[in-house]
């Protein structure tokens, strides 16, 4: 299984892309980067095509990584927009036959209400909006601070699992 992520597919147990080869992914630098970066259509599992057989429905969780980091190094400059038209572009060479894809909108976390919390809402707020011009999810789960782990990152078992449910049902009811 994989777990898409931002910019690639990544192994869900070694998390790294096997996809396209390491050399490349460096030289990619958070989408400021313009090379083209062709990914290996070959699974390391079963060395076949086999995501080219794939014509389902994709749903795509897009993280908060870049906003909670955008202020570290790996992360400033970052360019969320081309990030986003990249992996869209990696889906639909690796997937030609993909029915369709939709996106879930990163989660709004109570970390933001902190005092350094505003600058990264900031960037939670740009990738939003990159958002827009994509095929997303409707649901609106209402979260609360006590969904969350202490961290105020990460959602509670129960509350991950009706988040994701909400989601799963309003893009198959779509």
């Amino acid at each position: 299984m994989y777990i898409l992520r931002c910019r690639t597919l990544k192994d869900q147990f070694t998390n790294e892309n096997p996809f396209i080869p390491k050399s490349n992914r460096d030289k990619f630098k958070n989408g400021t980067n313009k090379k083209n970066m062709n990914p290996d259509p070959y699974c390391p599992r079963c060395k076949q095509n086999c995501m080219r057989k794939f014509n389902g429905r994709l749903i795509i969780g897009i993280g908060l990584n870049n906003a909670l980091k955008a202020f570290e190094k790996g992360f400033q400059n970052q360019d969320v927009k081309q990030l986003l038209e990249s992996l869209i572009k990696d889906v639909e060479t690796l997937m030609p036959n993909l029915h369709s894809y939709n996106l879930i909108k990163p989660i709004k976390v109570p970390r933001f209400g902190n005092k350094d919390g505003a600058d990264h809402l900031e960037v939670y707020n740009k990738i939003l909006s990159s958002l827009k011009s994509y095929p997303s999810s409707k649901a609106a789960p209402s979260l609360t601070k006590k969904d969350f782990e202490e961290d105020d990152v990460h959602l509670t078992t129960k509350s991950a699992e009706r988040y994701w449910k909400a989601h799963f049902d309003a893009i198959e009811s779509s």
